[in-house]
């Protein structure tokens, strides 16, 4: 009896000296070892936790692995590891959390396939991460991408104001899709003109045509 005393108090002062030594891990498995879950505890309330600990914190309960991995997810955000940050925090079920995250750190893609995944379509979240990310794609100078994210959440006027901002003849087709949509009759007929003659004078003769039948009353401002 007095061998496992000793024992427990030479593994208890190895686990302080780890401790600070800044040697966070394996002063967490020792404490495990010790079935001693108040090292982990300190942790989390002090927003030290490891990822080396998250597994640690599983096998002592969910309660303890939930806080472990929020804890660990918010200190990751105070590191501006914006995309770990949203991937701890949806693992603890903080999906508001996960998806301001991914939008914090510019990672539009992962907060759209996230918010998708956790909301119905009609959900105006969807929409709001969308124009965040068609906003930012614009202020990239990535214009197409915008104008066509713009277009799938039916922010018609927007992507026409992206449109307008790319003199190139594909913007010009795509200008008249949109001002056809909205029913803006004069942006319609400048896109128009601007198309045909940008492609009068690249000698795409079928292109011309082919957008003038379809928006025929163009023809009388050729």
């Amino acid at each position: 009896m007095c061998k496992i005393v000793t024992l427990n108090n030479f593994l208890c002062n190895l686990g302080n000296f780890l401790e600070k030594n800044n040697n966070p891990d394996s002063a967490a498995i020792l404490s495990f070892w010790l079935d001693d879950s108040l090292y982990i505890e300190k942790c989390i309330k002090s927003g030290q936790v490891t990822e080396a600990m998250i597994p640690i914190a599983a096998s002592i309960g969910r309660s303890m692995f939930l806080r472990a991995v929020e804890s660990y997810a918010s200190s990751m955000l105070r590191n501006q590891d914006y995309l770990k940050a949203g991937h701890y925090f949806y693992i603890c079920g903080q999906h508001d959390k996960a998806i301001e995250a991914l939008i914090a750190g510019k990672h539009f893609r992962e907060a759209v396939a996230l918010v998708k995944s956790t909301v119905a379509d009609e959900d105006p979240r969807v929409k709001e991460v969308m124009e965040k990310w068609a906003k930012q794609l614009f202020d990239d100078g990535k214009f197409e991408l915008a104008t066509k994210i713009y277009c799938s959440i039916k922010e018609y006027s927007l992507a026409l104001m992206v449109v307008e901002k790319r003199p190139h003849s594909f913007a010009y087709k795509v200008g008249c899709y949109i001002a056809q949509k909205i029913k803006d009759e004069s942006k319609l007929i400048i896109f128009g003109v601007l198309f045909v003659t940008d492609g009068l004078t690249k000698g795409a003769y079928d292109e011309c045509n082919s957008l003038l039948n379809e928006y025929p009353h163009i023809k009388v401002y050729i």
